[in-house]
């Protein structure tokens, strides 16, 4: 390839534009060169074909030099604007060239990958990059690459009028190329920020920083032909042409980037809410304050009861002009069986879409002159109906309307808005299983209490009954029909057992359990519990052994009546589960300052899955006899922790069970600490 010379007449010195100005290379993120202009042939006196696919800055001679546009390379890639770097490149009669090195990072399609252009502009000629008049007459690769970029690249001169507007900045602000060029920047930057803008352009070109990213400090935003502001992010560069400064823009809407951050930003906060309370009216209630912050400008919140009526539950505004119409909206009786804004959605369970409303529509769905005037008064430029769904449910729905000079909804905002419904319907659904499940329990508890205090009554007549009938029998002596007289005594026993456990249980859940800890004697306690269980043992040919050793014993705080409570429940589980001939062992062992209680059975095992659920209240296990009613082990759990200790489960299929519970010790131990007792046993202990 033949370097381009000027033709005759032409000072290619001072036409800007030319084919020899500037030096122009496109490369892609691998820094491989995909495009080599002539001015960059005539400069490094290499043939394009041969400067293609090697990485460009192997064309520069020092080694040096090579270095800093390599660093500067990757700055660009990382999303930094580095500053141009200064390079020596080629010979031309003997005389190196001595370029500055610049690279902008542009986008032909949002999903392809980028390349670079690297600018070499000859420091003694200053020659124009992009200018309006240069790109008509610059190389027609790079005037290809300019114009269809999918990020806006624009150059205005000093007075900050555009000289330059691609293809690209036509498809983000919407604008063509002949109604913007010469006007003023301050047309696609939103008022506000426009003196700002105007002064940090001002600040930069005097500056002796050649280019600069824009918005390192805050963000930047564009202003669209149709008035609607749009994120972005922004670098910007300088030259100077005869004296006047050139600058351009690279420009990239953010818009799509920003929505899906704050969409995952709203979500979060819609989840701490929607998990925050099992009220769900409440909850709702503020996720629709939720939404008029981050997607709507009103959101309106109806709810389905159980018996199928619908009722509004909140409406939220974003703008305080809003409140009233908010008011009458929230308050306003509606007819749902005639159209509405959300009828469809309550109907067929669909979320839709409207972006265009008219007064036609309006009129439809209004019920009456003043709901009408109220849906009239808010100016609604589009609106969404979201079903709250559950278990093929509809719970209710929430309708979200933006307003005029709001940007209206598209698809992205019903994805988001779907996702909102889903998550809202959820909560909806959990909270109402919580409230029928906890209404059920406290039905449940509330008759347990009544007739566990109605079944006192008659109880007490038994007993005294049947003392009344033992000492006759004393009197006169044994006789064949004893054995009646000693069922109706266990019988009774047992519903007595039943009716306090019952009790006991509603007195903790109330958080009425008293305990009442002393130092007292524990093995006093555990000979007791013992005695009280053996007659049972022996009828059942169990033998219950305490192997805990009185004299190494220590001293701990304990509230005696209860403590003996929790060893009943234990004892009379692990007897009830031990065969015949087999034996229950009762075992302590002191470890990390607490005292540790074990009864041991050699019972069938219970199996892992179950572990967790033996202290749940009703729990009984499936191989259990039909004695109980399941609470014995809830309360022992209640009792020990109210001790401050805890209460656990070992246990193995064909191995037994070992129920152990831990009592804190206040007092200083002395040389006895460690296992109380510690006697040959064939079973595995671990408390």
């Amino acid at each position: 390839m033949t370097p381009s010379t000027p033709s005759p007449g032409d000072d290619a010195s001072h036409l800007p534009g030319t084919p020899e100005d500037p030096v122009v290379v496109v490369v892609d993120r691998g820094a491989r060169v995909i495009h080599f202009n002539a001015a960059a042939e005539r400069v490094s006196q290499r043939d394009g074909t041969e400067a293609v696919g090697r990485r460009f800055w192997e064309l520069i001679p020092c080694a040096q030099q090579r270095m800093r546009a390599r660093e500067a390379f990757g700055h660009i890639l990382s999303g930094h604007a580095p500053p141009p770097v200064k390079v020596e490149w080629g010979l031309d009669a003997g005389n190196a060239h001595a370029l500055l090195l610049s690279y902008t990072l542009v986008r032909a399609h949002r999903d392809t990958p980028p390349f670079v252009v690297c600018t070499g502009i000859e420091v003694e000629r200053h020659p124009s990059w992009v200018t309006s008049a240069s790109l008509g007459n610059a190389d027609p690769k790079l005037s290809g690459i300019i114009e269809v970029a999918s990020d806006a690249i624009i150059s205005v001169d000093e007075r900050q009028r555009i000289t330059l507007f691609n293809r690209g900045a036509e498809a983000i602000f919407g604008y063509d190329q002949e109604e913007i060029l010469g006007r003023h920047l301050d047309l696609i930057i939103p008022a506000r920020h426009r003196k700002a803008h105007r002064s940090h352009v001002k600040e930069f070109g005097e500056s002796d920083v050649q280019a600069r990213r824009m918005g390192d400090r805050q963000p930047i935003s564009g202003l669209r032909r149709s008035g609607e502001e749009f994120p972005a992010e922004a670098s910007i560069s300088k030259i100077e042409v005869d004296g006047e400064r050139i600058f351009t823009v690279v420009l990239r809407d953010v818009s799509r980037e920003v929505r899906v951050l704050e969409a995952e930003r709203f979500l979060a906060e819609v989840g701490e809410v929607l998990a925050s309370s099992l009220d769900f009216e409440e909850t709702l209630a503020s996720v629709a304050e939720l939404t008029v912050k981050a997607l709507a400008d009103l959101c309106a919140v109806d709810i389905r009861e159980e018996s199928g009526k619908v009722r509004r539950l909140k409406v939220a505004n974003r703008l305080p002009e809003m409140a009233p119409a908010a008011v009458v909206l929230e308050t306003i009786s509606l007819d749902r069986s005639q159209p509405h804004l959300a009828s469809k959605a309550l109907e067929a369970g669909e979320a839709h879409l409207h972006s265009a409303v008219s007064d036609e529509l309006l009129r439809e769905v209004a019920q009456g002159t003043e709901h009408l005037e109220i849906l009239r008064s808010l100016e609604i430029e589009s609106y969404m109906v979201i079903p709250l769904r559950a278990r093929d449910r509809i719970l209710g729905v929430l309708l979200m309307i933006a307003t005029r000079g709001s940007r209206p909804f598209d698809a992205q905002d019903l994805d988001l808005a779907k996702e909102l419904g889903l998550r809202a319907g959820l909560a909806v659904d959990n909270a109402r299983l919580y409230q029928e499940a906890t209404q059920a329990i406290q039905t449940r508890d509330e008759t347990l209490g009544i007739v566990s205090h109605d079944l006192g009554n008659p109880l007490q007549t038994i007993f005294i009954a049947l003392e009344a009938l033992e000492r006759s029998r004393e009197q006169s002596g044994p006789k064949p029909d004893d054995r009646y007289l000693s069922a109706i005594r266990q019988s009774a026993d047992l519903m007595h057992r039943l009716i306090h456990d019952l009790l006991e249980l509603r007195r903790m859940e109330e958080g009425h359990l008293v305990i009442s800890p002393k130092t007292d004697d524990l093995f006093e306690v555990i000979e007791q519990a013992v005695g009280q269980i053996d007659p049972l043992a022996r009828v059942k040919g169990v033998l219950v052994e305490n192997e805990i050793d009185r004299t190494l014993l220590p001293s701990v705080p304990i509230d005696a009546d209860r403590i003996h409570q929790v060893l009943s429940n234990l004892l009379g589980n692990a007897v009830n589960h031990t065969p015949a001939g087999k034996r229950v062992r009762i075992r302590a062992v002191v470890k990390d300052r607490e005292l540790r209680v074990a009864v041991h059975d050699s019972g069938p095992g219970i199996p892992d899955d179950e572990h967790s659920k033996v202290f749940e209240r009703f729990w009984r296990a499936e191989n259990a006899a039909a004695r109980g009613i399941g609470l014995g082990l809830t309360i022992a759990k209640g009792i020990v922790e109210g001790h401050g200790g805890r209460i656990w489960v070992d246990s193995r299929i064909g191995e037994g069970s070992q129920f152990s519970f831990s009592l804190p010790l206040n007092l200083e131990l002395g040389p006895g600490e460690g296992p109380v007792e510690s006697g040959p046993s064939p079973v595995r202990w671990r408390i």
